[in-house]
């Protein structure tokens, strides 16, 4: 994310769920040496961000999933929702930001949103850690 907030690449591939045409664009390789995309390149870092967005949206949905085949105590049922909820929201956020070329508001927006799942995700930790001690 701060990459992406920092080279400014939400501002470019502004569509969604596609990077313009394609799910990969030659733009996301185009830098020597190869790495060069991921830290410097506005599309390889779009593309990280994007597919690193994926797989948090699926882990968190599929943790949603596995914990509520458990007995869970109030407290993990409350992060576990607030896991999911929040990785809802973020993701949302970021689809919604990527589309309008993220403006400033949608983009502080989107900032925030990272900081909340955060906190979601440091308080589930610490409610199934402090229940299996």
């Amino acid at each position: 994310g701060a990459y992406v907030a920092g080279l400014n690449a939400g501002k470019v591939y502004n569509a969604w769920p596609k990077m313009g045409e394609k799910w990969i664009v030659d733009s996301v390789t185009a830098m020597q040496p190869w790495y060069l995309n991921f830290i410097e390149g506005l599309a390889g870092v779009q593309f990280i961000h994007r597919y690193l967005a994926y797989l948090v949206f699926a882990f968190i949905l599929f943790l949603f999933w596995k914990a509520k085949k458990m007995q869970l105590s109030s407290s993990q049922n409350w992060g576990v929702n607030s896991l999911a909820i929040t990785v809802g929201i973020q993701f949302v956020l970021g689809v919604i930001a990527l589309l309008y070329a993220v403006p400033v508001s949608l983009g502080l927006l989107h900032q925030l949103g990272a900081f909340v799942l955060l906190g979601s995700t440091i308080y589930s930790l610490h409610r199934f850690r402090f229940n299996n001690l």
